[in-house]
């Protein structure tokens, strides 16, 4: 006990010693007593031709991703486990393969109102699993709801113990429910509404009124649905048949599949029917500019809108890459023409959905009143060169690498693959779209352009001012404009 009191005064001592460290030398110079050898800089390139050329683009790594395995269950529930032991932590997915389009707002408010289970309120389970550092979340889609966590390997079993039966036997009590309308209504902030309505005006007008043309605009649509709804959604939507589970990091196969089976196996195994969402039409497309009027509207809030494809098709990876190099960049075609060269918006937002039975491309924009018809005008120019100019080489890179930015730790890799079987795709789904948007070609993405942006097949919905805008717009000659009500 005595050593240890002048231990420490001892060390401390020797480490501030004169001969220790120099002044001014670097406390990371001196490693076991032996000096680290300086560092030596070359002199900057001074050739300007050199100074102005791009570097050329990093050739593509090869990807190498780790086999998923598929178990099933003993209820009917699939299971896929990915061991990656690169680092101690295990990411889990449960997912169930009904969302926003079967449900509307009562998934939506079933999804946040998740966390109370069988003897345990949503306050038992969450403090149990934030003091196992399990970090959670819940998200909710058109077509799927994912329960995401993250737990160290030796808390797998307890992180497992409690979120199984949230999951699988959700207690929907009456607060639970209410602090769920209470965290989406803070969500719909009057900010942003907008942009949602011009959203909903677009999906209503390629997918119709209900299904994938359904999206939350207001706290009211929160409000107005009854919590008898909600339970309805739960019992007609969860069913071992329609949930996977999925288990990505440093764990195998067999403990997954043992834990899940130890605190699933009491759980309820009913039948649900088909998704609705699983093979709806697609409606008539006109074109028309539909304008949902917002009297003394400082910006109008620019949708454009075309169906896309469902999850798995052939055309979707071309759709993506696309996507990224016309809009998810300041570097993209549609912000270096449309915000930098001429000052229309802050930016342009181009993005490519897959669903289950559709999909959807959608541009969206905000832009000054009086120039909306201005910068409409610039955007369709813009997608329909898509078409006609081949991207080039450098264009075709940087696309091809932001749309290939993918999931980076185990809870990412796992909410993707969790994603991909609600979708009722196969476990080697996200290898393949990788794989196809590494080699994707200019001429593949032009073709692609050719064929899903043409104008026959787009929506454009506006929300601004109509008295302002309408004008201008039917002097563009695009389509008959319609003033939506609000």
């Amino acid at each position: 006990m005595r050593r240890g009191r002048w231990l420490l005064p001892l060390v401390l001592a020797l480490g501030c010693a004169p001969g220790a460290r120099k002044d001014g030398e670097r406390p990371d110079a001196v490693v076991g007593r032996v000096r680290a050898p300086p560092q030596v800089f070359g002199r900057a390139p001074e050739d300007a031709s050199w100074l102005r050329a791009p570097p050329p683009p990093l050739a593509p790594r090869p990807l190498t991703e780790p086999p998923v395995v598929e178990r099933r269950l003993s209820n009917g529930v699939r299971v896929l486990v990915s061991e990656r032991h690169e680092f101690p932590s295990v990411g889990l997915a449960f997912a169930l393969d009904r969302g926003v389009c079967d449900g509307g707002a009562a998934a939506a408010l079933y999804a946040l109102g998740l966390g109370g289970s069988p003897g345990r309120t949503r306050s038992d389970n969450f403090g149990y699993l934030y003091r196992l550092g399990v970090g959670h979340h819940v998200r909710v889609s058109d077509d799927a709801v994912i329960v995401g966590a993250s737990a160290f390997p030796p808390l797998l079993a307890s992180a497992i113990s409690r979120l199984a039966p949230l999951f699988f036997a959700p207690v929907l009590a009456p607060d639970d429910l209410a602090r769920s309308r209470s965290r989406w209504s803070a969500r719909l902030s009057p900010e942003s509404r907008g942009s949602r309505l011009a959203e909903r005006a677009l999906r209503q007008a390629l997918f119709g009124g209900g299904g994938y043309g359904f999206t939350l605009v207001d706290p009211s649509d929160v409000a107005a649905e009854p919590d008898v709804r909600v339970r309805e959604f739960y019992r007609a939507a969860l069913s071992p048949r329609h949930v996977s589970v999925v288990v990505v990091g440093d764990t195998t196969a067999d403990l997954a599949v043992a834990l899940l089976e130890r605190y699933t196996k009491d759980l309820p195994r009913a039948e649900v029917a088909t998704s609705g969402c699983a093979a709806l039409p697609a409606p008539p497309i006109s074109d028309a500019v539909r304008i949902v009027d917002e009297p003394g509207a400082a910006q109008s809030k620019v949708r454009i809108g075309f169906a896309g494809v469902p999850a798995g098709h052939a055309d979707g990876p071309a759709l993506e890459v696309l996507s990224a190099a016309l809009g998810s960049s300041l570097s993209s075609r549609l912000n270096l023409k449309i915000r930098s060269e001429h000052g229309l918006t802050y930016g342009v937002t181009m993005t490519s959905s897959p669903l289950r039975s559709h999909g959807l491309v959608d541009v969206a924009a905000a832009v000054e009143t009086e120039r909306t018809a201005e910068a409409l005008r610039g955007i369709l120019a813009e997608l329909e060169r898509a078409a006609a100019v081949p991207l080039e080489a450098s264009e075709l890179a940087h696309a091809r690498g932001n749309a290939l930015v993918g999931p980076e730790t185990h809870l990412d890799v796992a909410e993707e693959l969790a994603k991909d079987a609600a979708h009722g795709l196969p476990a080697n789904a996200s290898a393949v779209r990788s794989s196809a948007i590494a080699n994707m070609t200019a001429e593949a993405l032009s073709a692609v352009a050719e064929r899903y942006l043409a104008p026959q097949r787009r929506v454009i919905t506006i929300v601004g001012d109509a008295s302002r805008i309408s004008g201008p717009l039917r002097e563009l000659g695009i389509g008959d404009v319609v003033v939506l009500p609000r």
